[in-house]
């Protein structure tokens, strides 16, 4: 055979192999012609390039279409994949504050998981969910999920050893939130510093980022401010490094210095938690932060500045129909419907909601002269914060009582609550206060000497506030 020969034949056969398949290589060029395995991995792709842009309905859309395509793979499906999907869209309805759609993806990724008999992600599953609902508020809900998930997670067995530790200290670390959530810091803190100790040995920079956090903001709470500044600002240093949000960071430290009277300080943090928050798009913290500004300037008594940030709060949650019982009861303590939200904090057993609202209601029966019942309330609410630890909830329920009781002209039993309240020196706004109203008792019985020096006490540190 002659070479002009093989090379007509080698015409043909290209001439009819373009024909065959260019219909074909034009459909993969044309994403609308795509087939679904390539649609699968198109669009998981694109989901977390917008997820790690923090554009979540993108993202959210992308999954989507790749669960849409996946269904149509037949037996080359794959299940595993599919779950992950369903959990990173669950992730981004968490992000926009739709915690209902959340909850749908998760239980689809608990149905695929228990097709495949995967443990190690039904544990996580479960994990996700129990996380949804400590943002929903619905704590009686999230505990036996939380605790079903670190069951599975006790009862593996040692072939998943590394991985089984992470997932026992991710839910460690959650429960230990929920539980801080809740006022219980014992149990919290328990929790935390288990999931503290297995970050640390493994390495895990996010989860040591985290539980710096959870057990400063509860230290805080507490009244230890050193050292939960210090935890702080090693979280900071850990969130920075990995470029995520530092929204909640810096919250609690708007938080630490308004409760040490820095409210210029106080009002700068929140103001850069909002705009980190606007700037990771994550519309809970968002909403979180506007309340924070609220509470700053209502610590300056500008309460007509704090209420429209509240009902710029609420106007955002209803914007995106957030459905969150705890963000709800948390507006309605601040704007006035307090019995609203204290039957909310007690279904929920939340101890510090609870006793919260127990000193806003106290706050109202003075207003109206029902000093009797407002004394119920008062010590009620120390009751509670003395159980659960909180040095800020005691000294602030001492303070009111002791205002209470001058006005009932029970100077002695007055006096012993301003004192106790006086020795809280982490919380200046709330020591001066205590020092003034001691100077009127002593106006009262006519020891005009002390009533001078405890004024002049009470000046000193509003002076050193300013």
């Amino acid at each position: 055979m002659n070479s002009s020969m093989i090379t007509l034949k080698q015409i043909i056969w290209s001439s009819r192999i373009t024909k065959l398949f260019a219909f074909p290589i034009l459909c993969l060029i044309v994403s609308g012609c795509a087939t679904p395995s390539i649609l699968v991995m198109q669009e998981q792709r694109k989901g977390d390039v917008y997820f790690n842009n923090h554009n979540y309905p993108e993202a959210a859309a992308h999954y989507l279409r790749m669960i849409d395509a996946s269904k149509n793979l037949g037996i080359y499906r794959n299940l595993s994949m599919e779950a992950d999907v369903r959990r990173k869209t669950a992730n981004c309805f968490e992000m926009m504050g739709d915690y209902e759609s959340a909850l749908k993806h998760v239980y689809e990724a608990q149905k695929l998981d228990s097709l495949e008999n995967n443990l190690v992600k039904l544990i996580e599953d479960y994990r996700q969910e129990g996380r949804i609902y400590i943002y929903m508020g619905s704590y009686s809900k999230g505990i036996p999920i939380l605790v079903k998930s670190l069951t599975l997670s006790e009862g593996m067995s040692q072939r998943f050893k590394d991985e089984n530790r992470l997932a026992r200290a991710d839910t460690y670390l959650t429960l230990g939130q929920l539980y801080a959530v809740m006022g219980r810091f014992s149990e919290s803190n328990e929790y935390v510093l288990q999931a503290q100790n297995i970050y640390r040995r493994t390495g895990d920079k996010k989860g040591e980022m985290e539980t710096s956090l959870a057990l400063g903001s509860a230290l805080a709470d507490m009244g230890d401010l050193t050292t939960a500044h210090t935890l702080l600002t090693r979280s900071l240093e850990i969130a920075d490094m990995l470029n995520m949000s530092k929204s909640r960071h810096y919250q609690l430290l708007a938080s630490i210095q308004s409760a040490s009277g820095n409210y210029e300080e106080a009002v700068r943090y929140q103001e850069i938690a909002l705009d980190d928050a606007r700037k990771f798009g994550i519309v809970g913290q968002i909403i979180w932060a506007t309340i924070g500004l609220g509470d700053m300037y209502r610590d300056l008594s500008d309460h007509r500045r704090a209420e429209s940030y509240y009902q710029q709060a609420r106007m955002t949650k209803e914007s995106v129909e957030m459905k969150t019982g705890s963000l709800e009861a948390s507006l309605n303590l601040r704007l006035g419907e307090v019995l609203s939200a204290r039957n909310y904090f007690a279904a929920e057993n939340s101890a510090r909601g609870g006793a919260i609202a127990s000193l806003r209601l106290a706050e109202m029966m003075i207003i109206r002269n029902d000093h009797d019942s407002a004394l119920l309330h008062i010590r009620q609410a120390e009751k509670t914060f003395t159980q659960a630890g909180n040095r800020q909830g005691i000294v602030n329920a001492k303070l009111l009582k002791g205002k209470l009781l001058i006005d009932k002209s029970d100077f002695l039993n007055a006096k012993r609550a301003l004192d106790s309240a006086a020795l809280a020196e982490e919380y200046p706004e709330t020591v001066w206060q205590a020092h003034f109203y001691s100077g009127m008792i002593y106006e009262h019985l006519n020891q005009d000497n002390s009533a001078l020096e405890s004024y002049r006490k009470s000046i000193a540190i509003i002076e050193k506030i300013r």
